[in-house]
Order: C-alpha cells, then structure tokens, then sequence
C-alpha cells in the first residue's frame, strides 16, 4: 500500500531519523498537505491519540537537543491528550531556546507551557519555576521595568503562597528576588532596599553557621542576594557595604556550581559582581581596585560566552569609566555593548549605551543638549529610572558648556527630583556639584554655596572620593582667602 501510494505520488520517502539506527523500515511524509489533513480525519480520534503517543515515544527516544525536536514531542504529548507531558516537552524546548539565546523562541514556549496549566500534584512548583523563568526572558526581551514583568513576578509570588511547605522557600525566593530587580532598574531604591533586607534575614542570616556544608540552594540564594543587595545599598550611598556584599558574591562563587545560573538569573552573578564592585570602586576612588575588576569581569564574560551577560558587564563598566572622566573609554564600551544588544535585541542595554555615548560626546559642532534629550527620554520609554540621575546630570552639563543655563538648570533639578524620589541617592553629590557651578555662572552665589557645600556633605557621607575630590578641587579654584584655605585643606585631605 505505500508502494502504491508513493507511485501515485501521494507520499514520498522522509529524511527524518528513526529511533534505532538499526530500524529498516521507510518513513513518509505527505506530498499536500491538505491530503495529509483529508488522511488524518479519516483516522477514529481514540487511534489518533495512540499514534500521536507512539510518534512523541519514538522522538522522545532520539535523545535529541535540537529545541524543533522538544517542540513536537510537546505537541504529540498535546494531541494524545497528555497535557502535563506536553507541558513538560515545552519547557525542554524553552531549555534549549534559552542556552541558544533565542529569548523570543523561549518566550514562546514558556507562555504556551504556561497557558492551561494542568491541575494535580506538583504542578503548582512547576508553574512557579516556569513563570520565573518567563520573567527573566521577558526582563531580556522588555526590561526588568516593563508591567509585565511585575505582573509575572507578582502571580509567581502568589503562586509560590499556594505551594507545598517545602517548595514554598525556594518559590517565594525566586519571587521576591525577581521583585527586588523590578524596583532597582525603576531607581524604586527604597522599596529594594526593604525586599532586600528581607530576604537577607531570610536567607542569608539564618544559615550564615553552615560553612562548607551548605547545600547548593542556599549556596545559589546567598550569591544572588548579596549580588543584588549590593546594587541596592550602592545605590543609596552605602558604598563601603556595597563592596563587601560582592567581596562575599566573589567569595561563594564557584564555577563548575555556578555559571549556569546565568540561564536562569539572566547573567552570571560573579561577571556582575565585578562589574559592579569596579562601579562601586570607582565612586570610592580607588582606580586602581576598579581597574582590575574591570579587566576580570571583561575576561569572565568572555569565558561564558553569554550574551546578556556580557552586555551587563559592558554597560556598567561603561557608566564606570564615565563617571571617573574617562570618556573615549567610556564611549567604547557603550559601542560594544550596543552591538551586542542591537545584535540580541536588549532594548534596555540600548537604551543604557544610548545614555552613555551620548554623555561622552565632544563633538563641539552637534547639539550635545539635543542628543541628550533624546537618550534620556528612550531610556525613561523602558519605564527605568535607575540611570536618570546620571543622564540629566550629564544634560546638564551640557546646557552649562553652551551657555543655555536656564536649561540646564531645569536638567539638575530634575535629576535630583529622581533621587529624591527613588532613593538613587548615590549620585547626588555629582548632581549638587555641577548645580553649584551653574548657580555660579547664574550670578547666585549663596545658592551656589549652598549647593557646593551639599555636595561635599554627600560625598563625604558615602564615601564617594571620587566627587569629593572634584568638589574639594572646584572648591579650590572658585573660592578665595580663608574660604579658599579651607578648601585646599579639604582636597588634600580627599586624596
């Protein structure tokens, strides 16, 4: 019979591989595709359903890592009514579409998995796990910031209520974790650092006595929670606590443990401790520290080989050497990084090296005010606000060079209006400093003062060396007498 229905050509032999190398026998595959539907309507619906498991049994057998493979299985298992495996075969595929780095393949998948979840035993970790992992996909594909990724991370969050006792940890960890990055790229400081806090108590504290004998678990929740804790207290100025939460991340890691986590986290946590620890060095003023977590963080990326971690760690070492002045090497590894996310489609990482060039800028014939007005609004579209601090300080370094200074004011206050609110108060004395120098240049030297002096209270405050030395040397130059005296004795005192 299918000698027969080859010859009339209905069917012709396929190229796809059997389940035993030593099987003989032929596969087919219809020649119209409307025929093969006419074929399969004619099959009873209880023998379609065997078939179907048969067919998912025999791909299943291949042992294949091609994520086309998963994906059939998934709908074999779906047409013979088997749902919870469907679901099953779908978070291999999204597996293997996330390794690829293939976020829109693995949003796909997991979404499906997800839609009609089966009831029953298990399923409710299950879900869990996958929602987190879509969540991270989608901070890939949208931005941490986007409402959907608060809303996945809040139905994990419910989710994980619902879960057995002993899954209930792991969920609820995976949950506010997720929770805590939403707040931190929305500059929400405050409320990172409350999650923060808590999951440090949780986490951290109750089995800080477990040495070398920790489980993998606890291992993974201890390094992702100073990695991210660090960030937040950074952030709001504690720089010194900052560094030795990612000294503990650097501690703990281990990378035959480690590195996969950069699947399921997003990136790999040591690569981002580095990178931020450079970050956090450069603000304190040890260029010397920062460089070399600069060079580390470089070569752990280029080990992993993983996109969103090597665009990660580009960006911050670009907003790092930024900060510290250095602006041609500022301005290469935002171009580095925009490549990758161009490339990957991180429209976030875009945005971020869109900020960053455009404050490296010295083109003297452009309108550096105009392009930092763009860069600032693409970055405020991914409903982020962490990096705003920076950029209106930076546009407001720009309306001072070309003289616009109403402007320019406008830009300071509405930086500084971003760390009010959010807590992003790390850059504060940055913002007070160039406040201090347009005021001047306004005529209005009380305020002037007054901003000077705020600026060296804030920076002294939190360690940041890096602006006390430029507050202290503007001090220096700007100020005569005793006033200037007492300057020159603070300046020296910053270096």
């Amino acid at each position: 019979a299918l000698n027969h229905a080859e010859t009339l050509q209905l069917i012709k032999p396929s190229a796809i591989p059997v389940s035993r190398p030593s099987a003989r026998s032929p596969t087919y595959t219809f020649l119209d595709s409307a025929l093969q539907r006419v074929a399969y309507g004619l099959v009873a619906k209880d023998d379609r359903r065997r078939l179907h498991a048969k067919a998912a049994e025999a791909l299943a057998s291949l042992q294949s890592t091609d994520g086309a493979i998963a994906e059939q299985v998934a709908a074999h298992h779906e047409h013979a009514a088997n749902r919870r495996q469907s679901k099953r075969w779908l978070g291999k595929a999204a597996w293997d579409a996330i390794a690829q780095g293939d976020t829109t393949k693995a949003i796909k998948y997991l979404e499906a998995a997800l839609a009609d979840a089966p009831e029953g035993g298990g399923s409710q970790h299950s879900k869990h796990h996958l929602l987190q992992l879509l969540g991270i996909q989608i901070a890939l594909a949208r931005g941490n910031a986007s409402e959907q990724f608060f809303e996945i991370y809040q139905r994990s969050l419910e989710t994980a209520s619902n879960s057995s006792q002993g899954q209930r940890s792991g969920s609820e960890f995976r949950a506010l974790w997720g929770l805590q990055s939403y707040h931190l790229v929305r500059g929400e400081i405050r409320a990172a650092l409350t999650i923060g806090r808590l999951l440090m108590t949780r986490f951290v504290e109750t089995n800080r006595d477990e040495g070398a004998d920790c489980s993998r678990s606890t291992n993974h929740y201890k390094l992702l929670i100073h990695r991210m804790h660090g960030l937040a207290v950074m952030l709001n100025g504690q720089l010194d606590e900052a560094e030795r939460h990612y000294d503990a991340v650097l501690d703990i890691y281990e990378m035959d443990r480690d590195a996969s986590l950069r699947f399921s986290f997003g990136s790999d946590q040591a690569a981002l401790a580095l990178a931020h620890r450079c970050w956090t060095r450069t603000l304190r003023g040890d260029g010397v520290g920062a460089k070399e977590d600069a060079i580390r963080a470089r070569r752990q990326a280029e080990r992993l080989a993983h996109a969103h971690t090597s665009v990660h760690v580009l960006g911050v070492l670009a907003l790092a050497a930024l900060q510290c002045r250095s602006r041609t090497e500022a301005a290469l590894a935002a171009r580095e990084t925009r490549a990758i996310a161009v490339e990957k489609n991180f429209p976030y990482w875009i945005a971020w090296s869109d900020v960053v060039l455009a404050a490296s800028q010295s083109d003297p014939t452009g309108d550096p005010m105009r392009t930092m007005a763009a860069a600032c609004a693409r970055y405020e579209a991914q409903d982020a606000q962490q990096l705003l601090p920076v950029a209106y300080c930076a546009l407001g370094e720009a309306g001072l060079a070309a003289g616009r200074l109403d402007e320019a004011h406008k830009a300071i206050e509405t930086g500084l209006g971003f760390t009010r609110r959010g807590g992003v108060i790390v850059q504060q004395p940055r913002l007070k400093l160039v406040q201090s120098r347009i005021l001047r240049a306004l005529g209005d030297e009380s305020g002037a003062a007054a901003s000077w002096e705020d600026a060296y209270g804030g920076s002294k405050a939190s360690g940041a060396t890096l602006f006390l030395r430029q507050v202290t040397l503007d001090g220096c130059i700007h100020s005569g007498g005793q006033e200037q005296i007492m300057w020159q004795r603070r300046y020296h005192a910053a270096l």
